[in-house]
């Protein structure tokens, strides 16, 4: 039986969503902590989401990295974030934000 997999060029477009769009488009909550001061990255900013019923109090995102704060747990990249927030195998991460991504796509077109 031959294996069947993602295209590459797909697993990285997906993977290189950003993390903030993701969580606007996937979480039924999400809020960034206006609190927070960066300690070494500028750029860092922490959420608070909440997926499915489950909530984060303290995610780290900084460009195309996350880190929860609180169970120290952390990766690289939107199919990580999602497989990580709603509990999920990678091949349904890759098919939930290649959804996603053709839905912003579709947008796009729209605003044209």
């Amino acid at each position: 039986m031959p294996t069947r997999s993602f295209p590459a060029d797909l697993v990285n477009r997906v993977r290189n969503l950003k993390l903030v769009d993701v969580l606007n488009a996937l979480c039924t909550y999400c809020s960034q902590d206006r609190t927070y001061e960066p300690k070494k990255n500028p750029d860092s900013k922490v959420f608070i989401v909440e997926v499915n019923g489950k909530r984060f109090n303290n995610l780290l995102i900084t460009g195309d990295r996350w880190f929860d704060l609180e169970t120290k747990k952390g990766g690289g990249g939107a199919i990580d974030l999602v497989m990580y927030l709603r509990q999920i195998s990678f091949v349904q991460a890759v098919k939930l934000l290649s959804l996603l991504e053709k839905k912003e796509a579709e947008e796009e077109e729209d605003d044209l």
